[in-house]
């Protein structure tokens, strides 16, 4: 899936005939990192996907898929789309029929255990994140604090204070989050 999005973007930005360079400079990320991504070899977060989509004047929804849209207001368990699979260990579905409508994007995610969890790079954007745990343990960073969350527990935060997720433990966790902005919001 990674692949797919990099590819993605590579086709746009060569058919402009944007250079990595170009791309670094319009972007402010490395032109080594942005390689990386092309190829399908670094995860990206959403909101600098939305960087290189400004750049290339095109919308965020261009390189992920799109839900499908289904009629009426309840999604049935084996009627989730998959949205997202992040550098392996983290798979998101959607949940809600009105996803390119709403301003709102309601989730739910999956990540795997992960050894990498040790480490964990925070970033901030723009919106509000709400999550509520379903199963498992969940690490939420925000700032230099961490919190785990158990089922059953939630955590609000604006997403402009630096945070990341992380599964330390060694069981699938799994939660439903809500953010704003959405980033698959059609802008028609």
């Amino acid at each position: 899936m990674l692949e797919d999005v990099g590819k993605k973007v590579r086709k746009i930005r060569t058919g402009k005939k944007l250079t990595l360079k170009d791309m670094s400079e319009k972007t402010g990320m490395s032109t080594g990192y942005l390689s990386q991504f092309e190829n399908g070899q670094t995860a990206i977060a959403l909101d600098t996907l939305a960087k290189i989509a400004n750049v290339l004047e095109t919308d965020v929804s261009e390189f992920i898929a799109k839900p499908k849209l289904q009629s009426g207001v309840v999604v049935r368990s084996y009627q989730r789309d998959l949205l997202t699979i992040e550098s392996e260990h983290i798979i998101t579905h959607n949940i809600s029929n009105i996803t390119e409508m709403s301003d709102l994007i309601p989730k739910v995610v999956n990540i795997l255990p992960s050894e990498d969890a040790e480490i964990v790079d925070v970033y901030s954007h723009k919106g509000e994140e709400f999550i509520y745990m379903l199963d498992g343990v969940l690490t939420i960073t925000l700032n230099e604090d961490e919190y785990q969350l158990f089922p059953g527990d939630s955590a609000q935060y604006p997403s402009t204070i630096p945070h990341n997720w992380c599964n330390r433990s060694n069981k699938v966790a799994t939660f439903l989050t809500v953010n704003t902005p959405n980033f698959v919001k059609s802008n028609k």
